[in-house]
Parts: structure tokens; sequence; C-alpha cells
């Protein structure tokens, strides 16, 4: 079901300042070109992108200061957030939730970040609070919760591990390729999207995905948008008219 305006301006105005949407503005001549462009939001069309049943989720902010506006955070041009950007164009996780799993903490490390959280073990628990309320405030239903990295995946499976479907995939911020940072997420997509496949379809869907360029991701990202069906919807689409065994 797409998201109503109301539910969508609620989530702006109480979440804005810490979370967002894994939608962008279009790379343009260089990989981070347009990353911090927020216009796309304000799009009429941005409703029906967004799916608050997948939820990527980070530790923390690295700097203070950083995010200003609504849905700002993972939209800049420092660090590794291109590198989501260019690894779920096309793909089921484009429009998926963006949020940190530990607010009001900026800190670059993690090291320390984890240092802090482990002589302080109320945070955990106050921000795992916050954290189920934020997922019911946006509608998800039985969401899936990819973490980026070790940190964040641990605090979440460690404490919401029997109840929430959770998978990790390497933090943006590693030492990779965007190349190699969208192989991995397409890998968590293969396993996790549908898991209900009968593997022969698993075997077909783990075959296109492989085959899928950045050209064709882009067209299935257009085909989504014009045609209101879900990017993988299309992709199902296409996969039924190949006969790969």
């Amino acid at each position: 079901m797409q998201m109503d305006i109301n539910k969508y301006n609620f989530i702006k105005n109480e979440y804005g300042l810490h979370a967002s949407w894994a939608v962008w503005a279009e790379e343009a001549d260089k990989p981070k070109s347009n990353m911090g462009d927020l216009s796309v939001f304000d799009d009429e069309n941005i409703l029906q992108e967004l799916n608050p049943n997948i939820v990527l989720v980070a530790l923390n902010f690295s700097v203070s200061g950083v995010v200003q506006k609504p849905f700002q955070n993972f939209h800049g041009k420092g660090g590794g957030a291109y590198k989501i950007r260019y690894a779920v164009k096309g793909t089921p996780f484009w429009g998926a939730y963006m949020t940190d799993i530990i607010k009001d903490f900026p800190e670059k490390e993690s090291n320390n970040v984890m240092t802090y959280l482990k002589d302080n073990p109320s945070i955990v628990a106050d921000n795992i609070i916050s954290f189920e309320q934020e997922l019911e405030d946006i509608g998800s239903i039985d969401p899936l919760l990819i973490c980026f990295g070790t940190d964040s995946f641990n605090i979440l499976k460690k404490n919401l591990g029997l109840k929430y479907d959770i998978q990790k995939v390497t933090h943006y911020s590693h030492f990779e390729s965007k190349e190699i940072f969208r192989d991995k997420v397409l890998k968590i997509i293969e396993e996790t999207v549908n898991p209900t496949l009968a593997p022969k379809d698993k075997i077909k869907r783990k075959s296109t995905f492989t085959r899928v360029s950045i050209d064709a991701s882009e067209k299935i990202s257009k085909l989504s948008k014009d045609s209101g069906l879900t990017s993988v919807e299309i992709i199902d689409i296409l996969v039924s008219k190949l006969d790969i065994e």
C-alpha cells in the first residue's frame, strides 16, 4: 500500500533530522554528484517510491551539525553514502527507510561509540525502545532490517534478533569500490527479498540480478516510477519472459 501524504509529513516532522529514505537525485558526471539534492523529496511522485518495510540502519551520526534539513541524513557529498545510491539503484531497496540505531550521539570513531555504550547499557535500551516506536510510526509491517556494519548489526541482533529479520552488509564507509558494495547488497536482495520463492525461481532471480547493469537498473527504476509497480515486480515480469534454468 502506498504511503499517504499525511504519514509522509508526519515522518518528515518527527524523524526528518535523524532519518531519510533511500531515494536520491540522479548521479551526473561524478559518483558523488547531486548527493545533496533534497528536491527529490518534494517530487509529487515520491510517495510511490517509499517502502517502510525495508529499513537500512547505520550506527550513529559521525559528525555533529551536518544534518540541518529534513531527510538530509545519508544525503551528502561527504563520506561513502554515495555508494548506497549506486548499490540500491534499480533494486527493491530503492525507497527503503534509513535511520541510525543510536540517536543524538555524534562520534566519528565507532570504537568510541561502542565503548561508551558498553559502559552505559541504558543508552542502548532507550534507543531500542525508540527504534521500535520509530518502526511503528513509519508504518513498518514485519520489516527487513539491513545493518550497515558490524556494530549496528550486533546491537540489533542482540536486542531484536528474535523479532525481526536482521541482515548485515559492509559499512558504506569501508575502503572498497562502489561496485563491490553493490554486489554485496544484491546478494542480500537475492537471499531475502522473497524467501518463499521456490529454489528454481531463486536461481532465476539470482541470474537476472547478476546480469543487470547500471543502465538496465536505471531503466527498471524509470519503469517502476511510470507504472506504479515496484522494481521487484518489474524484474519478476522480465524474468518470466526468460528461459533461465
